[in-house]
């Protein structure tokens, strides 16, 4: 076969390219769904519209966790309790301390009351994780 003689004769060249744009612009548009629409979820959530019912936990089994965990315990006038014994909130830190110098890869179960406001249950997994310890379970 002989090539073409004039360059009208030429074949079209074939276009190799892919227009993102289209694309690029779904993506913007979904984004900007997303951040709208949580926040309306967190405004909602803040003024208490938005009515949140914690699930109980009546799967749970006693006794699931081996015997190498540890107990922290927050009682209803939040005093906290581990392994059966009281103390106060500034000696928690250095007993998880040495609880997980004693063993590292222990469970800390965290078994707080109801009406045991968040706030403190968050300082005590704050402080279990201050210490060293990975893996933390919520008591039923």
């Amino acid at each position: 076969m002989l090539p073409p003689s004039t360059p009208s004769e030429a074949l079209p060249e074939l276009v190799a390219e892919i227009n993102i744009t289209p694309l690029t612009d779904v993506f913007l548009v979904l984004l900007i769904i997303f951040m709208v629409s949580s926040s309306a979820m967190v405004d909602a959530a803040h003024h208490e519209q938005l009515q949140v019912s914690l699930p109980s936990a009546g799967a749970s089994k006693q006794g699931e966790v081996g015997g190498g965990s540890l107990v922290v315990g927050v009682s209803a006038d939040g005093t906290l309790v581990v392994d059966g014994q009281s103390l106060p909130q500034p000696q928690l830190m250095p007993l998880l301390e040495a609880a997980h110098r004693r063993a590292p890869h222990s469970v800390v179960i965290v078994d707080a009351d109801g009406s045991v406001a968040h706030r403190h249950v968050v300082a005590v997994m704050d402080a279990i994780k201050v210490a060293g310890f990975t893996t933390v379970a919520i008591g039923a």
